[in-house]
């Protein structure tokens, strides 16, 4: 800040705005005769606005920039191009809730259906290892009897268990 804008009265602190808007015409009848009034007793305020005055002077000496219709024409596109990507993100996000929402729907039934296949799995496995040992269980009391597995191998080198072949497939040996 200037030296003279710090004598002005403190309590005012947007007097750059209200005398930019009475040098653009921009400020309503009342408040533009409250400025009047204010440049008519008070020095300080009506040096502020002739400085403000010649800047605005300044200005107007500047040439002014035309835009070219090629400039203008790559303006406009970009701002279609902005609105229409706005539209794709937002009708994005409309679609993408309802997904997420099934998504997250069927997550509940996605584990309960993975709980119950891999229960099943673990349960039936006990069942299938005693499938698989039945024809031992059905004749276990019969091999109760025998002291050993070389007496067991000398009957079947005699043709003893030749209706058994079935039940000794699935011995391991």
């Amino acid at each position: 800040m200037n030296e003279r804008m710090e004598n002005l009265d403190p309590s005012d602190s947007n007097i750059d705005m209200q005398l930019t808007g009475y040098l653009d015409g921009e400020l309503d009848p009342a408040e533009a005769q409250k400025v009047e009034r204010r440049l008519g007793e008070d020095d300080r305020y009506l040096q502020r606005m002739q400085e403000l005055q010649k800047t605005w002077d300044v200005l107007d000496v500047l040439p002014r920039a035309h835009a070219t219709e090629a400039f203008t024409k790559s303006t406009l596109e970009l701002m279609v191009d902005e609105t229409s990507l706005q539209n794709r993100r937002r009708n994005r996000k409309a679609w993408t809730w309802p997904i997420r929402l099934a998504a997250l729907a069927a997550l509940p039934l996605l584990v309960l259906a993975s709980t119950f296949y891999l229960s099943k799995y673990y349960q039936q496995q006990p069942v299938d290892q005693l499938v698989s040992d039945l024809p031992i269980i059905e004749k276990l009391d019969q091999y109760e009897v025998v002291d050993s597995l070389e007496f067991l191998d000398l009957l079947e080198k005699e043709g003893v268990f030749q209706n058994d072949d079935v039940y000794f497939d699935g011995v391991s040996q």
